[in-house]
């Protein structure tokens, strides 16, 4: 899969209007993650939720991690998801999109995603 990278924003003392992406379905989207990061998720559909799934790459004692899922209701509702500690959430350095954290989805219509370092 080829993830859609998402630039991560950083708020100032004087604000910042979130620049939003919309989510991509086909391959999700990627973000470089420092452990600091938050996702905002904004579900504009009128139909369903959407859910939001962060794949867990890493694992511990040789165990896989189950990925953890949100689910975001319709009609405007948004959830902010985070932080993602780099040990269990990033890709591993020397492998694909390294030091980034997927984010997938059920389905993407409507659906918006915005990324902050804080």
């Amino acid at each position: 899969m080829a993830y859609t990278e998402i630039t991560v924003q950083s708020p100032t003392i004087a604000g910042v209007i979130p620049t939003n992406a919309a989510a991509t379905l086909s391959d999700g989207n990627r973000f470089i993650n420092t452990g600091r990061e938050f996702v905002m998720i904004t579900n504009n559909g009128t139909v369903n939720p959407v859910v939001v799934t962060i794949p867990t790459p890493q694992t511990i004692n040789n165990l896989t991690i189950q990925d953890p899922t949100v689910s975001v209701a319709k009609d405007g509702i948004i959830k902010i998801i985070g932080p993602f500690p780099p040990s269990i959430y990033n890709n591993p350095v020397g492998g694909t999109d390294e030091n980034e954290v997927y984010v997938e989805y059920d389905q993407a219509t409507d659906v918006l995603i915005s990324v902050f370092r804080v």
